[in-house]
């Protein structure tokens, strides 16, 4: 009977570590998401994100540029105005350069929404 018993204890050792080894290895849940802007260089780089990420970015009147690189994952880059106008909306899981026509200088909102999307943007 001792020696059932024995073995019953390793068997539960060994589900436990398993257990132990697949929360560790699966990133105990937590997010290694991040995004950093750098507004004197117009430059977004970002890793990982999900859902939406609204930035605040300033733009000049006219004829403006958006360069998304992307790395992984797929984003949908959406920039609004001041008053909520759309100045564009599209799908950006690949690579591209993207000309905008802004309507007067200051404050824009991109809003980068991601599904694990990593990359960068200039503008």
């Amino acid at each position: 009977m001792k020696k059932r018993n024995g073995s019953l204890v390793l068997k539960l050792l060994f589900i436990i570590m398993l257990g132990m080894m697949v929360f560790v290895l699966s990133g105990c849940g937590g997010s290694n998401a991040s995004i950093e802007h750098d507004p004197e260089e117009r430059f977004i780089y970002f890793t990982a994100i999900e859902g939406d990420n609204p930035i605040d970015i300033k733009m000049e009147k006219g004829s403006g540029e958006l360069k998304v690189a992307m790395d992984n994952g797929e984003l949908r880059i959406k920039l609004t105005g001041a008053e909520g106008q759309v100045i564009l909306d599209t799908d950006a899981t690949f690579s591209a350069d993207y000309t905008v026509d802004i309507p007067e200088s200051g404050t824009y909102t991109l809003h980068l929404l991601g599904k694990k999307a990593s990359g960068s943007v200039n503008y």
